[in-house]
């Protein structure tokens, strides 16, 4: 039987018989159960992805100790060059007077931040502080490569020489570094 003129010709051309309708129905519901337990069990590894609790603690253990020495490493460079890091701060404009308070407070800061990420149960206070003042170091360095004809930065050791895109990266990749450890801080709890 023909449905419309270009059918007519066709030779073995039926209409599906009434009784098949059914299978495939049943065939098109295997599928989708089918793709139902496939995605369950998809669901199912990712939640097997997630990290084991004594992953979690050494990755921030590392983070921490990476803020430990950071920290600790150019506090202890600027103390030491106090005088031409406090004359390198009085050049900066917003700084004015202030910069004898801050050549001491910037470096007492981190080492009392390297002190709290330390002790155990200070950890997670010391990783808000790292990555904090990580974050208001990075808003420096953007802000000085935005804005500043003559920039100036007075980190302490090797970090002064880098170049002011790679600083700026460095500081980015330490400050997304403390957001990550704080975020597993949060969900080992």
């Amino acid at each position: 039987m023909a449905v419309d003129g270009l059918t007519k010709g066709c030779k073995g051309w039926e209409q599906p018989a009434a009784s098949a309708l059914p299978a495939t129905r049943q065939y098109n519901q295997g599928i989708q159960s089918h793709n139902t337990k496939y995605m369950e069990r998809l669901l199912k590894q990712r939640r097997q992805w997630k990290l084991a609790p004594p992953a979690k603690e050494r990755i921030i253990f590392i983070i921490s100790m990476l803020f430990v020495f950071l920290f600790s490493y150019t506090a202890i460079d600027k103390l030491r060059h106090l005088e031409q890091f406090s004359r390198g701060i009085g050049k900066i404009p917003v700084v004015g007077n202030m910069h004898g308070w801050i050549a001491w407070g910037v470096p007492l800061a981190e080492l009392l931040i390297s002190a709290l990420l330390i002790i155990p149960k200070s950890n997670k206070r010391g990783l808000q502080l790292a990555t904090g003042l990580m974050s208001l170091f990075t808003l420096y360095l953007a802000l000085m490569l935005a804005f500043a004809e003559k920039r100036m930065c007075h980190c302490g050791g090797v970090i002064e020489s880098m170049g002011w895109v790679e600083h700026l990266l460095f500081n980015l990749v330490l400050t997304g570094l403390g957001l990550w450890a704080l975020r597993l801080k949060k969900h080992k709890q």
